[in-house]
């Protein structure tokens, strides 16, 4: 078998990855723990401080901030407002892309943006249950 034949290009290895809940779950960690980062930088809030805050170690909060950790809504609560932020959550359709807006200024911070496709849409909303 040809080598080019073997061989998938990035777009076609992020498109079977996407179907995948695994992929799912390392972007939203991931997506946290920028914006939590983020925060905490435009506080000033170090490690140590941030640590102080929640009562636990600067070694638990290294492991936050690379995304090791599965995170509770309870602990992303506490994480958020530690640095002053707030926690929302949102779900979408599938086919809606949602992409964190990236901040101009240092001072501002992200915020998730849905992006509809361009086809048209059945007003009716449903939810399968």
């Amino acid at each position: 078998m040809e080598e080019n034949n073997q061989k998938k290009s990035f777009s076609q290895l992020l498109s079977e990855a996407k179907k995948r809940d695994a992929y799912w779950v390392a972007r939203a960690i991931s997506t946290f723990t920028e914006e939590l980062h983020q925060l905490a930088e435009q506080g000033n809030i170090s490690r140590a401080e941030l640590a102080r805050r929640l009562g636990t170690s600067p070694a638990y909060i290294t492991k936050i901030l690379r995304g090791n950790v599965n995170f509770t809504v309870d602990t992303m609560v506490r994480l958020a407002r530690a640095v002053g932020g707030q926690l929302h959550l949102h779900m979408t359709p599938q086919e809606h892309e949602v992409e964190p807006l990236k901040a101009k200024e240092k001072k501002e911070s992200s915020i998730p943006v849905t992006r509809t496709p361009k086809k048209k849409r059945n007003s009716k909303t449903s939810i399968a249950m």
